[in-house]
């Protein structure tokens, strides 16, 4: 399985991720060190962005309120924008996805 199609099936596992945190925990992968080389993670994703399978969105997914203890985090959901960008899978990455499941697990 290449960077791509393990990049493809951790956003269908595990939802939108940024691309630092796709480099450290792809697929499952914990720690702070990369597992991956993050140059090779953003060409990656560029690459899928190009295939027209990942979206990359810089606005909140959720707008939701998030918690009266820290007021911080209310005042980050309202303004809507994030730190780092993240990436997650169009409706045909989503086909793709399903494809390569069903390829892996017959």
């Amino acid at each position: 399985m290449d960077l791509e199609e393990m990049i493809i099936m951790h956003l269908e596992r595990y939802g939108p991720d940024c691309r630092w945190m796709l480099a450290r925990r792809l697929l499952g992968a914990s720690g702070y060190r990369p597992s991956f080389d993050e140059s090779e993670v953003d060409e990656a994703c560029e690459d899928l962005v190009r295939k027209g399978l990942v979206e990359i969105r810089s606005i909140a997914l959720k707008r939701g309120p998030t918690s009266s203890v820290k007021p911080w985090l209310k005042n980050r959901a309202r303004e809507g924008h994030l730190r780092r960008p993240r990436c997650l899978l169009t409706e045909e990455g989503r086909r793709v996805a399903a494809q390569l499941r069903h390829e892996a697990h017959p």
